[in-house]
């Protein structure tokens, strides 16, 4: 193999390693974001079910108002 070959194959070589190293980062920010993105549909459903029990309790209330109304 003589110089220019080389030279060839180690350029070759590192392009390859710089193409790894970016496949590496896209992985790793795609695993990042979908932690973030579980952690918020997480947050947001804990709030929804806050709205939830707080509604529904204000419902069972207001229901059993307009119930009692019914028989005066």
């Amino acid at each position: 193999m003589n110089r220019y070959e080389l030279s060839a194959v180690l350029g070759a070589q590192g392009e390859l390693h710089l193409i790894e190293s970016e496949i590496t980062q896209l992985r790793e920010s795609n695993v990042l974001q979908k932690k973030r993105l579980m952690e918020t549909v997480s947050s947001v459903l804990k709030d929804l079910a806050e709205v939830g029990t707080v509604f529904g309790g204000e419902l069972k209330v207001i229901v059993f108002v307009l119930f009692c109304l019914n028989f005066y």
